[in-house]
């Protein structure tokens, strides 16, 4: 099959889901599929899988292409979905556009998502969806060095917002300069900078209850044989299971390093003929 894997959004966006974008594509074609890799460009020969399709309803540019290309018999597109859908909007966002949003998605041949509560509420609404456990694939960024003594205890990446700025600030005064927080107001390759010099990767539950557990970035540390420590209530989808739950707690997380060795983390396995298995099925179903 000839795929075009195409993000939508700015180019911030682009960094912010690269790991989405470039693990579907090189996984894709690991599994036999004839695929390229796109930004803002559908593909009128290829079948478009869609990254970013939640920023259609907020940016005209991407509404307009919508309506000239993605909306057209030319072409044909499947969308991955890893933003959270409560029925309603989509992250909580007030004033969305969901009635653009659905004929998106209605629109596709077909809609995957790494999110069980996804396809419920999807379901709830006719659309209906296949579902990805994501996991270690080809795209993920290996480190080829790592420090002997980490300059940090702990790292934490993403948006700082709600309850997870509460616990990072609390966690700041504790830890002071051990821990690096690295969100969208530094540059994003900064982020590697914090990942690879960190003992530990943070996944900080981010406000709602039973909001699910993002995938990517856990993968991403797990692939790298980082420890990762949580504070996950609710994980429906199991990706927290080779990860450490914990209060958040600055005495708790420095317990836990020291009874651990750099890159001792249990989840070191790097096959990704399980998530290839997974793919095939989503674009052989």
């Amino acid at each position: 099959m000839k795929l075009n894997v195409c993000n939508l959004g700015d180019d911030v966006w682009f960094n912010y889901k690269s790991d989405i974008v470039l693990g579907l594509g090189h996984t894709l074609q690991t599994i036999g599929h004839d695929t390229t890799i796109a930004h803002n460009r559908p593909a009128a020969d290829r079948l478009n899988v869609l990254v970013g399709t939640d920023q259609v309803p907020l940016d005209r540019r991407l509404a307009d292409l919508f309506t000239r290309n993605l909306a057209s018999p030319a072409f044909e597109y499947c969308v991955f979905e890893t933003e959270v859908f409560n029925g309603r909007t989509l992250n909580l966002r007030e004033n969305f556009d969901v009635d653009l949003y659905l004929e998106l998605l209605a629109g596709a041949r077909f809609v995957f998502t790494p999110f069980l509560s996804n396809t419920r509420h999807y379901g709830e609404v006719g659309i209906e969806t296949r579902y990805l456990t994501w996991g270690h694939n080809g795209g993920v960024r290996i480190y080829e060095t790592s420090p002997s003594d980490f300059r940090f205890d702990a790292c934490f990446v993403g948006t700082i917002k709600g309850l997870r700025e509460q616990k990072l600030a609390a966690l700041k005064r504790s830890m002071g300069d051990r821990l690096i927080t690295v969100d969208g107001s530094v540059p994003f390759q900064f982020r590697e900078y914090g990942e690879i010099n960190a003992a530990s990767i943070l996944s900080i539950d981010y406000c709602a209850p039973a909001y699910p557990v993002n995938p990517f970035r856990i993968q991403r540390a797990l692939s790298n044989a980082k420890i990762v420590l949580h504070d996950h209530e609710d994980d429906a989808d199991g990706y927290t299971r080779d990860c450490i739950k914990t209060t958040m707690e600055c005495a708790e997380i420095k317990e836990i390093l020291a009874g651990r060795g750099a890159g001792s983390q249990r989840c070191a396995d790097r096959s990704s003929l399980p998530f290839e298995a997974r793919l095939r099925h989503i674009f052989n179903g």
